[in-house]
């Protein structure tokens, strides 16, 4: 698109993602943006009184906070596999968001912090209202290339190995099944280790019988995408130049300079 910027591209792939490293380039940009909402809330408050800090926001924060995975739609075999885990980085029966904050917060605060809330919400928004438009017709692209022949029969194919090593039909369907389903009652154990062990167990499985439909789906998306920016370059490059003013918005609000922070270098 018209912008070099990592933070446009970023953003690009944060809301027209269609392969998995689209998809992990992305969410670098939702993790920033909701960092700098962290600043801004924070210097808000603190201008109000009330003692908060501010999360430290560079490339290396963002990265450990944006490995949250997306399994059903954007799997990374490498990653799960070199982590021996579904969720790198986390236990999968505990809860994944942590707030910084733990006892009762004042009723003032909160209302303090609800007003804070809403100028970097409008900015955020801004961005996701430029994008909507283009990523609804995204979605319905993503869609067709999922309901193709190509990758359907992939993923029948993905049913059937993982039932042969002994998932349940009603949850080999599809990725959403096997982990929304069959994952989540085998991780229902309270034992951290016994939950650990099962998905020592199921990680090469799942990319064993994954691998050949992930393949083809994400070239297919990857092809796609590709085309698809082509076709609505002028929708797009006019949603990117909502990005950096944003940014630059969210900065000033968090009482930093518009160049303060090199989050993607």
């Amino acid at each position: 698109m018209a912008s070099t910027s990592p933070l446009v591209s970023e953003a690009v792939d944060d809301f027209l993602p269609g392969t998995v490293p689209q998809y992990n380039n992305g969410s670098k940009y939702y993790i920033t943006m909701n960092m700098l909402k962290g600043s801004v809330d924070a210097n808000c408050l603190a201008g109000k009184g009330w003692k908060t800090k501010a999360p430290i926001i560079n490339a290396h924060t963002i990265a450990i906070d944006s490995e949250l995975p997306d399994n059903t739609e954007f799997p990374d075999l490498q990653m799960m596999l070199s982590h021996h885990s579904f969720l790198w980085g986390q236990d999968i029966g505990e809860e994944s968001i942590q707030t910084a904050q733990s006892g009762r917060v004042p009723k003032a605060e909160e209302s303090d912090e609800e007003n804070c809330d809403r100028k970097p919400d409008q900015i955020i928004k801004s961005v996701e209202t430029a994008f909507s438009g283009v990523g609804d017709e995204w979605s319905r692209q993503i869609k067709q290339v999922d309901n193709s022949t190509a990758v359907q029969a992939k993923l029948r194919a993905f049913s059937s190995c993982v039932e042969r090593y002994g998932v349940p039909g009603q949850y080999a369907g599809s990725l959403d099944a096997f982990f929304g389903d069959y994952i989540q009652s085998l991780e229902s154990s309270e034992d951290a280790a016994e939950r650990r062990s099962t998905e020592r167990h199921w990680v090469p499985i799942f990319a064993t019988c994954s691998r050949p439909y992930v393949a083809v789906e994400m070239r297919m998306r990857g092809q796609a995408r590709a085309a698809f920016l082509k076709s609505h370059y002028q929708e797009v490059t006019a949603a990117e130049a909502k990005i950096l003013p944003a940014i630059a918005a969210l900065k000033k609000l968090a009482g930093q300079a518009a160049d303060s922070v090199s989050i993607s270098d």
